[in-house]
């Protein structure tokens, strides 16, 4: 599902131009479904095939974007009826996150699912923080200034890209509900179903007290006596609930803040940026709104 700017065409005034979301959200969100469809329906042999199909289209973007479309739309076609038909990106991600011969299908399915939640919660106007929502980012980080430096300063000091994650710790017998920051990288996942994954590390975005145990026992693994229990965390992983993040991925940035120069950074800049187009709204329907209700307002 698309998210609720309205029209797409005009970006994400001050933040995102029209050709950096075209980009960022239209033409790679639909490259990465493509790539999962491919994988899910057995039909990596004919992907050249299809690819020749509609590039003929590139010179015309409603072409280009139909292209794509009738691709994804006849791949979804071709895997009805199968074990995946009915699961999203992060079902498939989760499937396939211990097993390393899958690589390919969690990572596409992994970052199908993160780019989609880094655009969802934007917005083309400032929106207020709700008001549990905020309480928690005073209670956890001291201020919502605090939380904004932080965010923006991890995202500026990954080396490489990747996604810094707000996320809410679901594990109620270590100090209740807290808010942390989280980071991963390249198609990374910060589900605990993926825990199990040796997942990339900056010691730049990592604290100091960090410590890094043995390899995870085999026994937890794709085949182990455990691997069937979808509830079972890693050893030294932690249930959280992602509910915010931003996304460091070059192609997204660049168009519109460079690399920087005389003392600007550029990723900074978008960072900077970033924080003032956040939905919050969606970012307490993630982590707040117990009644299941989409359609309810929200706290303020």
């Amino acid at each position: 599902m698309l998210p609720n700017w309205g029209d797409l065409h005009e970006g994400i005034p001050e933040f995102l131009s029209p050709a950096a979301v075209e980009l960022a959200w239209t033409r790679y969100q639909a490259l990465m479904v493509e790539k999962l469809n491919y994988l899910i329906a057995g039909m990596l042999s004919i992907g050249t095939s299809l690819h020749r199909a509609y590039t003929w289209g590139i010179g015309g973007d409603g072409l280009l974007f139909l292209g794509y479309q009738l691709v994804v739309d006849n791949l979804l076609t071709i895997a009805s009826g199968g074990q995946h038909e009915f699961k999203t990106p992060k079902d498939i991600a989760m499937i396939y996150a211990r097993d390393p011969n899958s690589a390919p299908l969690f990572n596409y399915a992994s970052m199908a699912h993160n780019n989609h939640f880094f655009f969802e919660a934007l917005s083309k106007r400032t929106t207020d923080i709700p008001k549990d929502v905020k309480a928690d980012i005073v209670r956890c980080f001291g201020s919502v200034e605090t939380l904004k430096r932080e965010m923006i300063v991890t995202a500026g000091s990954m080396f490489g890209p990747g996604f810094v994650w707000l996320v809410r710790n679901n594990d109620h017998a270590n100090g209740g509900k807290r808010l942390n920051i989280l980071t991963t990288y390249l198609a990374g996942s910060p589900y605990s179903g993926a825990h199990y994954r040796k997942q990339g590390v900056d010691m730049n975005t990592q604290a100091a007290d960090v410590t890094r145990g043995p390899p995870v026992n085999p026994q937890v693994g794709a085949h182990g006596r455990l691997s069937n229990k979808p509830g079972q965390t890693a050893p030294g992983g932690i249930d959280v609930n992602p509910i915010l993040c931003i996304n460091t991925w070059e192609h997204v940035y660049l168009p519109d803040f460079g690399v920087g120069a005389e003392g600007v950074d550029g990723k900074m800049a978008y960072a900077e940026s970033w924080w003032e187009h956040i939905n919050w709204n969606q970012v307490w329907d993630r982590g707040y709104n117990t009644s299941g209700d989409k359609s309810n307002k929200y706290a303020t």
